[in-house]
């Protein structure tokens, strides 16, 4: 473990915990050290936001590059969704299998939600900034995850090159744009009018295999949990 030099002592003992543990996991814990020396104020701030929150202490361990970003250029304004969505579709781009691209779509999460929360316990940005940019953030996976899955799904079965023939409502926090740090997504599945019987049978498939892709834990974690009981037909949602 990094041992912190003297003047890391004013901070509480969970933000040198994580603080050490993210300077290990840079891999040059030296360097880092300098850089967070050399920006007291954004070190305030990461080391505030790591006292209150351990989860975030484990994100920065997971990933060593979010404090690194947030040094350099700091929190004027947080993403909206428009940001949020080229972010993440360069972000798949460079993805080189399914799995991958749905890995990619954690680390857009991690990264969106270390930025919002950083910015919400140092109080960096208005309040309603911050209800909106977690909306923006979700909205943006949805939709990412939407063509990811059914861009795989098609080609895993084969499927005439076409349009995702489903689309995604939202409804509750989510539909009303007030999605916390914790919230559920309840959505509705609406299917294209005038398909087939063996289309209807595709978009349904489909419609699993975007539940799965939202929910399934992987490295990363679980994008987000997805509610269908409190729309219309209940468990058939």
């Amino acid at each position: 473990m990094t041992e912190l030099p003297s003047e890391f002592g004013r901070f509480g003992d969970q933000a040198r915990i994580s603080l050490e543990r993210w300077l290990v996991a840079t891999g040059n814990p030296s360097l880092y050290l300098e850089e967070l020396k050399a920006a007291p104020e954004a070190l305030n701030c990461l080391a505030k936001l790591l006292e209150v929150s351990p989860a975030m202490g484990e994100l920065v361990a997971q990933n060593p590059d979010l404090p690194s970003l947030f040094i350099e250029s700091g929190i004027a304004s947080l993403p909206n969704y428009a940001r949020f969505l080229k972010l993440g579709q360069t972000m798949i781009s460079a993805s080189t299998s399914y799995p991958h691209s749905l890995d990619r779509l954690r680390y857009l999460k991690q990264r969106g939600s270390f930025w919002i929360a950083l910015a919400d316990v140092n109080e960096l940005v208005p309040q309603p900034q911050i209800w909106r940019a977690i909306s923006d953030l979700a909205d943006a996976i949805v939709n990412i995850a939407r063509e990811v899955v059914w861009e795989n799904h098609a080609r895993n079965r084969s499927l005439p090159e076409s349009p995702c023939p489903v689309d995604i409502v939202a409804f509750g926090k989510h539909g009303g744009r007030e999605v916390n740090y914790s919230s559920d997504l309840d959505l509705c599945f609406v299917l294209r009018p005038g398909l087939s019987e063996s289309e209807s049978k595709e978009a349904l498939r489909f419609c699993q295999a975007f539940l799965k892709a939202m929910e399934d834990p992987m490295g990363r974690g679980s994008l987000y949990r997805i509610d269908l009981r409190l729309r219309p037909y209940g468990m058939r949602g």
